[in-house]
């Protein structure tokens, strides 16, 4: 029986030299890895931020992906505020209806 690797251009290789690959190989990091650092709740980031801290030595950010990051970071912080504030109105808005809420609610 023939298995889905036999064609594949990549072969993953033993279970130890995948293992030693996470462990000691290169990270490259695009541009939204870095982005969505602000679109994540804040305990997932500090838990990625400590991983890449944990693997500092073999990060790499190509010139490409830092040029993104640097292009569209005000956009995505801007969109992170943008819905933000829709979700306050939207809050703001329902305690400011009709007192049709359960008991014991802020409304």
């Amino acid at each position: 029986m023939h298995s889905i690797w036999d064609r594949a251009p990549f072969r993953p290789g033993s279970a130890n030299a995948v293992d030693k690959a996470w462990r000691d190989g290169l990270l490259i990091l695009d541009a939204n890895v870095l982005l969505n650092l602000y679109r994540v709740p804040l305990a997932t980031r500090n838990d990625v931020l400590e991983v890449l801290e944990a693997c500092a030595e073999r990060l790499w950010l190509p010139h490409q992906a830092a040029c993104e990051y640097f292009k569209n970071r005000p956009a995505v912080i801007e969109e992170q505020f943008d819905m933000f504030l829709k979700m306050k109105r939207t809050v703001e808005e329902g305690c400011a209806g009709p007192k049709s809420c359960a008991v014991g609610s802020p409304c």
